[in-house]
């Protein structure tokens, strides 16, 4: 009994830091699953070599699922960034400012409903400014979230590689 009850001691703490790993462990068990028929085709097919198999698969996961993705995720980012960038600049604002002249007259028709122009040019700018703040906040999260992407990644990588052994 006292043997059990120290395996249990040692592996709570272990399982408590893979904590952030478990939901990627769980994919790569239900992913390990539905890939074992596909592993064993591939395994037929070049003459009963498990491991060749195995890396032929990984390889081909990679280059058709995870890298694409990835791709997109940069891409949409770099755009994102570059956007925000071109909008951060003298000529914009100044091209926005025309916007604003613009706006105001057009919202001096709305004297005659009791609506004050300059309110709703106010309301109209805050919700600009709540937006660039939402954008350069999302752009910044996605940033920093592409190394914890990559060990996430990678730990489904060999979760997927060690059950498929299993």
């Amino acid at each position: 009994m006292a043997p059990t009850l120290l395996m249990i001691r040692l592996e709570v703490p272990f399982f408590w830091n893979l904590q952030p790993f478990w939901l990627t462990l769980v994919l790569g068990l239900v992913f390990s699953v539905s890939l074992e028929p596909i592993l064993s085709w591939i395994e037929k097919r070049i003459g009963g070599h498990t491991n060749w198999a195995l890396f032929i698969l990984i390889i081909g996961l990679t280059a058709i699922i995870i890298i694409p993705f990835g791709l997109v995720l940069w891409k949409g980012t770099n755009m994102l960034w570059v956007l925000l960038q071109k909008i951060n600049t003298k000529e914009s604002f100044d091209v926005l400012r025309g916007y604003q002249s613009d706006l105001l007259s057009r919202l001096n028709i709305f004297k005659d409903y009791g609506l004050d122009p300059q309110s709703l040019q106010d309301s109209i700018w805050d919700t600009t400014q709540k937006l660039g703040t939402f954008l350069t906040g999302m752009l910044g999260r996605t940033l920093s979230a592409a190394p914890e992407m990559l060990m996430l990644f990678f730990v489904l990588i060999l979760s997927l590689v060690s059950f498929l052994l299993m």
